[in-house]
């Protein structure tokens, strides 16, 4: 008797970032439970009970940079063995990142025996970690698994992508956290994972270069002001546009110039974020008559603000939470105690932003368990090798999904603009696996509800 009708404005939400912030769903008029929040409900009336999230903490205290720093890493050590406690033995994912591998280390120094930890190879030495995590584990003395995704295993799993997460959900890694937390699961049902890290200690690289655009587009002394910027911005666009050479880079300068025609400090974090231009679905607009929260994400903690209640809980842990229990695998996230999180948020700006600027407080504590050249390197941050999967076994599956008599059955997308992008792509004028790849789930996942 429920109308499952589809709410545009989480589908703009959707095709912009890969999943549907909350408390929206693909549904229209049907919401989602806010994060830390518990409903009861009975025959008569649905309540809310219990909220547990909150950021209203203002009780700044006032440490040394010493004191606060071994008050937290003490926290950290202590969130990482209170999740060790199990009946039954437990893990770790090792990605070979600086997250996962503290936490394994606190675990592995901890432990008499040799724990189990899991971590993914992929044949694309740009994204792959595997070795470093391996070489990480063998300093360690974990029992290390490392498992490499065939293209048949890799077909095989889309379909449960629907199954899994009920709404259109495209991140990029969650395909592979599927498999890998499936292959876990026949060895261990309980596994830790960094979940969080990022947002709890500001890993994120994006986080200080918006910082910086935000000053380019502030700074009104670029250009004369004499002069049409954005039209002088749009002419070179269309001269790299129509550049064959160095896709990639390509790729990089357009979505900057983009991002300087179309932003203002009001909205530059979310366009950062975002996969399509507002001009590729004007139809389904994001921003037209909303009212958001987070305006003015002019600063690094307001976008972690924006991050924690909305990135985390419905990207990050969506990913993992589905992926873990749809095969029956627990998943524990030490860097997301609580303790942690309010250790963190009552820490003077001042000692903030020095322990935890690029996670300078989980390098160091790693630097006591680790040699510094084992985890020392830019962040990859756990993907998948999306383009060479769109390129080769999974072509057949885009074109198939992305037909103009699939797309047809809702009309919910400009056909045409849907086949420049895939000409573009194959043609190899531009690289647009990414969104590719996020209109290819959504419409498997439309196509699961017939």
């Amino acid at each position: 008797s429920i109308k499952k009708n589809i709410c545009t404005r989480a589908l703009s939400q959707y095709l912009r970032f890969n999943y549907i912030e909350n408390p929206l769903s693909i549904y229209k008029n049907i919401y989602k439970l806010m994060p830390g929040t518990i409903l009861t409900f009975n025959q008569r009336m649905i309540k809310k009970e219990y909220k547990f999230f909150n950021f209203k903490i203002t009780n700044n205290e006032s440490f040394s940079q010493k004191e606060a720093s071994k008050n937290l890493e003490n926290q950290i050590i202590k969130s990482c063995l209170s999740r060790k406690v199990s009946d039954v033995p437990i893990g770790c994912f090792l990605s070979g990142g600086i997250d996962s591998s503290l936490i394994t280390s606190i675990i592995q120094k901890s432990s008499t025996d040799k724990i189990k930890t899991f971590t993914i190879g992929f044949d694309d030495e740009k994204i792959d970690e595997s070795k470093y995590a391996k070489s990480i584990a063998d300093y360690l003395g974990t029992d290390h698994h490392t498992l490499h995704i065939s293209n048949k295993e890799l077909i095989d799993n889309i379909p449960f992508q629907a199954q899994i997460y009920s709404e259109p959900f495209a991140d990029q890694s969650s395909l592979a956290t599927n498999i890998l937390c499936r292959y876990a699961s026949k060895s261990l049902k309980v596994i830790l994972s960094g979940d969080g890290g990022d947002e709890m200690f500001l890993g994120y690289e994006r986080y200080y270069q918006v910082s910086y655009l935000i000053k380019i587009i502030k700074n009104t002394s670029l250009l004369s002001q004499k002069i049409q910027k954005k039209e002088i911005l749009r002419k070179i666009s269309n001269f790299i546009y129509n550049r064959r050479s160095l896709p990639y880079q390509k790729d990089k300068i357009l979505k900057l110039i983009a991002l300087l025609i179309d932003s203002n400090s009001d909205n530059v974090y979310q366009k950062f974020n975002s996969l399509f231009r507002d001009n590729f679905f004007p139809q389904i607009p994001l921003n037209k008559n909303i009212s958001y929260p987070y305006q003015n994400l002019e600063t690094i903690e307001k976008m972690n603000k924006n991050d924690f209640e909305q990135y985390l809980p419905e990207c990050i842990l969506t990913k993992t939470d589905r992926a873990s229990m749809h095969n029956a695998l627990e998943v524990r996230s030490p860097f997301l105690d609580h303790n942690i999180f309010e250790i963190v948020h009552n820490l003077d700006n001042s000692n903030k932003f020095k322990l935890l600027n690029k996670k300078f407080i989980l390098k160091k504590l790693l630097g006591n368990y680790l040699p510094k050249n084992l985890f020392d390197r830019p962040k990859k941050g756990f993907s998948a090798p999306l383009k060479s999967w769109i390129d080769g076994p999974l072509k057949e599956w885009i074109f198939d999904n992305l037909s103009e008599n699939v797309l047809n059955s809702h009309n919910l997308f400009d056909h045409s603009i849907i086949e420049r992008i895939k000409e573009e792509h194959y043609s190899g004028k531009r690289y647009w696996h990414n969104q590719l790849w996020n209109l290819a789930i959504f419409q498997q996942w439309y196509s699961s509800q017939k």
